[in-house]
């Protein structure tokens, strides 16, 4: 892109075609000589005449670059590039356990969780940068999604018709299959990886090899983000 730092002088970017109303308001009004013979006349007229008017017309053209070449070097033109935008990769961790099931005013934490998420990526569609991965979770891990995708109106869809589960909960599990794939692509560059978790919380869903999750973590702490 182009920036000018005097853009005041841009204003005066009309006068570039200055010289082309000149020439026309001063063109020199033919008059008619009464001759006897022509022909000779006439001859070096229609060979010197279309030549006149080829330069003229390049001399009007060059004049007025040369003004619009001046104006725009006062107006102190920059080119920059805009930075390129770092691609965010979100990954959304349900919990589809049994605990989930149980109702909060006539809702289950389950149908409460994905209302939420569906709430949070209608405000997310505008974002060009975001590509966002769904994996349910329980005592196993379930990939809904395997590539990352654009926010959109078939992903909220296809939320709302996940279903929950008569299992119990393991949130290592899927921490550790989040943290094997960002392993996998730390060299690519431009990518930040963003970890966004819906749980209830229950008691079981840490067990004691919870230590596993957080020493990967540690070393990719620049580059993920668990919330």
């Amino acid at each position: 892109m182009i920036y000018f730092y005097n853009k005041i002088w841009l204003f005066l970017l009309p006068l570039s075609v200055l010289p082309i109303i000149l020439h026309l308001l001063f063109v020199k009004k033919v008059k008619k000589v009464e001759f006897t013979y022509l022909f000779l006349i006439q001859k070096v007229l229609n060979q010197y005449l279309p030549k006149k008017r080829i330069v003229d017309i390049i001399v009007v053209l060059l004049r007025c670059l040369i003004i619009f070449f001046i104006i725009i070097f006062l107006s102190y033109p920059v080119m920059y590039s805009l930075p390129k935008k770092n691609i965010i990769n979100l990954y959304i961790l349900i919990d589809n356990s049994c605990s989930m099931q149980q109702k909060i005013f006539n809702y289950t934490k389950f149908e409460l969780c994905k209302e939420y998420i569906g709430k949070l990526l209608n405000q997310l569609t505008d974002v060009s940068n975001l590509k966002v991965k769904i994996i349910l979770f329980n005592d196993s891990v379930e990939v809904v999604t395997p590539q990352f995708v654009a926010v959109n109106k078939k992903l909220v869809e296809q939320i709302v018709q996940l279903k929950p589960s008569f299992r119990n909960t393991n949130l290592n599990g899927a921490i550790e299959y989040v943290l094997s794939e960002c392993i996998e692509k730390q060299n690519e560059k431009n990518n930040l990886y963003k970890i966004l978790v819906f749980t209830d919380l229950a008691e079981h869903i840490v067990q004691n090899n919870v230590t596993v999750a957080t020493t990967s973590v540690a070393g990719f702490s620049n580059n993920i983000d668990i919330s």
